[in-house]
């Protein structure tokens, strides 16, 4: 079973110092030095680890591609426009989000198949189909731990959309893609299930779960 959530960054803002010090520490001073925006997105990251998996900072490492990690737990995380989202599951995963905005231009020849550029220029909504291909690519990269090292043109990921599974050097996975609101989202692993909607929680949730932990 795959979970996930939402924090939005207001949420992060609302977070009393003394919480995210005793569980990002390490977010807390990077994000000292980030515009307030990605500041926000940064600390809403690190309180979805603390407040949904009770992991302080200093559990998590990095993969051998560079993706964080802990023992016995399987998670992904991402961020854009107001939030930051967690996926957990029962095993490998990767999710993306991505808030639809004009689709860069001269990207889609460099990153999509001939077969996705195709369906991409099939409907008249081009931004949000970019992103929909868009994060289920980089959920697929996550989900087999190899980022960019993979190339996005590799991997033709429409299969996903049809409840097919996309075949990596790490083994076949599955993908779904959610939409809300402006945004897109998408999550891959090994099974075929696709992810309830996510829940969107809030400070207070967050600080609720330490109490509960």
């Amino acid at each position: 079973m795959t979970q996930l959530y939402l924090l939005a960054a207001a949420q992060a803002r609302a977070l009393p110092a003394a919480f995210c010090e005793r569980w990002f520490p390490t977010r807390v001073h990077r994000a000292k030095k980030m515009p307030p925006d990605a500041a926000a997105l940064c600390l809403a990251a690190g309180a979805l680890t603390a407040g949904v998996l009770h992991l302080h900072e200093e559990a998590l490492h990095a993969g051998p591609y560079g993706k964080p990690e802990a023992p016995g737990v399987f998670f992904s995380l991402s961020h854009s426009g107001g939030y930051a989202l967690l996926a957990v599951s029962d095993g490998d995963v990767g999710a993306d989000l991505e808030r639809v905005r004009p689709a860069p231009e001269r990207v889609s020849a460099r990153v999509f198949t001939p077969e996705e550029q195709r369906w991409l220029e099939a409907g008249c909504d081009h931004d949000a189909r970019f992103f929909t291909l868009w994060t289920l690519k980089e959920a697929l990269l996550k989900a087999c731990g190899r980022g960019l090292t993979l190339p996005l043109q590799s991997r033709n990921v429409l299969p996903l959309l049809r409840g097919q599974s996309v075949l990596t050097p790490d083994g076949a996975f599955f993908g779904s893609a959610q939409h809300f609101g402006g945004y897109r989202l998408a999550v891959c692993t090994r099974m075929p299930d696709p992810p309830a909607a996510p829940q969107i929680l809030t400070a207070a949730d967050i600080l609720r779960a330490e109490q509960n932990a």
